[in-house]
């Protein structure tokens, strides 16, 4: 055999053990964050939720017997009333503060309107000179 082919041969074995053979060997890159993903409670109600619809629709189907049936709605049905109170009393002190900078809007509006006025007065007198 031609020693150019033999050459030519073992580098191309080279570069196929060395393309199969080093993702076994190289670290696994894992992404670094510099931020935590907020976890806003929908996957907890959502979670809740869904219990209970699968407790009702087991129930009616009558794979579940009553007594089962009312533990379970007693254990969670407090949780997901809970939970409702609590976006409940999140969503009124929004629009609390809200209405707060509405009213704080208004203010500023009236400040405004006054000094406008106070300016337009003091323009009339000079231009009255």
């Amino acid at each position: 055999m031609d020693p150019v082919v033999i050459i030519a041969g073992l580098i191309l074995f080279a570069m196929v053990v060395y393309l199969v053979g080093s993702p076994l060997f190289r670290k696994e890159d894992t992404p670094e964050f510099d931020w935590e993903p907020e976890d806003s409670g929908e996957s907890t109600k959502t979670a809740l939720f869904t219990a209970l619809a699968e407790i009702e629709f087991d129930y009616k189907m009558g794979k579940m017997s009553e007594e089962d049936y009312r533990e379970l709605k007693q254990t969670y049905q407090p949780e997901a009333v809970a939970l409702l109170q609590k976006e409940e009393s999140q969503v009124s002190g929004k629009r609390r503060q809200s209405t707060t900078a509405g009213d704080i809007e208004q203010e500023l509006e009236k400040e405004l309107e006054r000094e406008l006025a106070e300016i337009r007065r003091q323009a009339k007198k000079e231009q009255e000179r």
